[in-house]
């Protein structure tokens, strides 16, 4: 008997995968870490052992850059799918539905303004670039080991910054099949493997997103030890809410069962807001009610699965 953390790989499926679209995006930056000469940091040691670095310089510029990246990471992966590709490719499904276009839609846009935004914060940074380095040689911090050929131009810096991104299909090439039937067929079957495994990873990394999206609500709407109520931030709810609006267009493996949840879930939240949830007692009841019976279904669904990709829980 299949296990119902197995999607059943049918024609239609494969199709869907054989379809389905990588993007790739690959953020370049410059980095501030400067290896330190250990040799006189304790002479009974090793210095062939010990490794230690410094940061170059302070910058809220700089750091603001990287807080973009990072939330934009993070954003498209609550968009995509599990990629069986190298890390900075998202997995989506194709666009043969109007949830999976608008989808497609929303993350070439976000990522157009996420681009204007990138280039004008890296023009912020290296503005003031040369008085943070300034500031470094100034700075108690680095003492002894500010060197002053640890830094680089302003032109320098500018130009390690980059982003790429690229939608691509992946597919064995039909150009095989001329050169050799035997090739091509084999290459068909790891394809189809793959398929199987990824499918595999994309319904256990979508039952386990949901999971930790619940249980984090359940837990926040569970009074403390002295009967308080805990805080209840409007991204704890938004954070599932944009889960269940994409579900649709990332429910490429057709898990039915977790749709039946999700379908429950919105029927829950219909109408809710953080500030129903922070002040009306009876949605609050109602909600922790309702959600403890769907972890209760999910942990079920979840006990055997496969690891899967990191959940990430934002709030404000």
């Amino acid at each position: 008997m299949k296990s119902e953390l197995q999607p059943r790989i049918t024609a239609a499926t494969e199709e869907i995968f054989q379809n389905a679209l990588i993007l790739s995006v690959q953020m370049y930056r410059y980095g501030i870490q400067r290896g330190v000469d250990t040799s006189e940091l304790n002479k009974d040691a090793n210095a062939s052992l010990i490794r230690v670095n410094k940061k170059i310089l302070t910058s809220e510029e700089y750091d603001a850059i990287n807080s973009l990246d990072s939330k934009m990471r993070a954003w498209i992966e609550r968009k995509s799918l599990v990629s069986p590709f190298r890390r900075g490719t998202y997995m989506f499904g194709p666009p043969n539905t109007p949830e999976r276009k608008a989808l497609l839609e929303e993350v070439d846009d976000a990522l157009q303004k996420y681009a204007i935004q990138r280039r004008a914060m890296v023009d912020a940074f290296v503005k003031v670039y040369l008085d943070r380095v300034k500031e470094a040689s100034k700075d108690a911090a680095l003492g002894r080991f500010f060197d002053a050929n640890d830094y680089d131009t302003a032109e320098y810096v500018r130009e390690q910054y980059a982003l790429y991104t690229r939608w691509l299909q992946i597919s064995v090439p039909t150009a095989l099949e001329t050169i050799s039937p035997d090739i091509y067929e084999r290459e068909l079957m790891k394809e189809r493997l793959k398929i199987r495994e990824t499918a595999e990873e994309i319904q256990a990394a979508l039952r386990d997103s949901m999971s930790a999206f619940i249980y984090q609500i359940v837990e926040r709407l569970t009074p403390n030890e002295d009967g308080k109520k805990k805080v209840f931030r409007d991204s704890t709810l938004a954070n599932l809410t944009d889960f269940l609006d994409t579900f649709a267009a990332r429910n490429i493996t057709n898990d039915t069962a977790l749709a039946e949840l999700v379908a429950k879930a919105k029927d829950t939240l219909r109408g809710v807001s953080g500030d129903d949830v922070r002040t009306n007692e009876a949605v609050r009841d109602s909600i922790k009610k309702q959600f403890t019976k769907v972890e209760a279904v999910l942990e079920k669904m979840t006990a055997t699965a496969k690891p899967s990709r990191r959940i990430t829980l934002d709030e404000d």
